[in-house]
């Protein structure tokens, strides 16, 4: 008995990017997943179970939220895109487990969004490219409501967050989410497993939010102003960067160099987290312009 052969996820996609008249690419920040072996590792890594609640940012197509929704015990979908949200709600009216919500993610209350619960939530997403640092923002502030993020994102992007002091790729965004949470790169992704193909290489990356940033919240703005001005222009000592950007008088910045135990020729990417959190409290004891 011959049985019709399954079109390929390459083909569906195709075929519904015609039907919908949906053209994908870099300005909606549409690429659609079309390799099944990555679809199947994005599950297996996010180590979904019936007793998840899951946030998908993004579901297009619908291929990743097929896959989520026959392991975790709710699903919600927010998705951009009035076509496909038309699309999404069709496909899975019958399903008991996902709901497709229309919206900005940006714009959402997320409490409002994601019903309160015992265990917090996880997201699971393919997320927009250009759109990647809000994003990441957004549900790095969003602990004790979610506690894991698997985000697939411009291996560019997943490098940085993963950085070591004195690499190219350390900077700011490494540190917003040292400060916040802990990450790491589970698997580079070909651009060829999007349709569109984009210009650039992707990656999963796990993201484990802490119960509480990893300093006091209330040392949170003079810590990022601190790491603001450090990386400001990063061919300039840490001495003159912070000159420069906190308008502070040399004594007083070498003074919090010498009790910080902190080299002010250093430039500031070659510092580690907790020498920028040394280096603020030193600045934070009085000695800081207006305090």
């Amino acid at each position: 008995m011959s049985h019709p052969e399954i079109p390929s996820l390459l083909e569906k996609t195709r075929y519904l990017c015609r039907a919908l008249n949906i053209r994908g690419g870099r300005k909606k920040g549409q690429h659609f997943l079309i390799s099944e072996r990555v679809l199947d590792q994005i599950v297996s890594f996010a180590r979904l179970r019936k007793e998840d609640f899951v946030l998908e940012i993004g579901p297009g197509l619908g291929v990743l939220t097929e896959a989520i929704a026959l392991k975790v015990g709710s699903l919600i979908g927010v998705e951009i895109d009035p076509v496909l949200v038309g699309y999404l709600r069709e496909t899975f009216r019958s399903s008991p487990i996902a709901h497709i919500l229309e919206g900005d993610i940006l714009k959402l209350n997320l409490e409002e969004v994601l019903p309160q619960r015992e265990a917090p939530w996880k997201v699971v997403a393919n997320i927009p490219y250009h759109q990647t640092s809000p994003i990441l923002q957004k549900l790095l502030g969003a602990r004790g409501l979610i506690s894991e993020l698997f985000l697939t994102m411009q291996l560019e992007v997943a490098q940085r967050l993963v950085a070591t002091p004195g690499s190219k790729a350390y900077g700011v965004l490494t540190l917003a989410c040292r400060y916040f949470a802990e990450a790491d790169l589970l698997l580079a992704i070909p651009r060829t497993a999007f349709h569109p193909v984009p210009e650039v290489n992707s990656a999963l990356v796990g993201i484990r939010l802490r119960p509480t940033p990893l300093y006091p919240e209330k040392d949170e703005a003079d810590f990022f102003r601190l790491v603001h001005g450090a990386f400001g222009n990063r061919r300039k000592t840490l001495r003159n960067a912070l000159l420069g950007s906190l308008g502070l008088s040399r004594e007083v910045l070498e003074a919090a160099f010498l009790e910080a135990e902190i080299d002010g020729n250093r430039r500031g990417e070659t510092l580690s987290i907790s020498e920028f959190r040394e280096l603020q409290i030193s600045l934070s004891k009085g000695i800081c312009p207006g305090r």
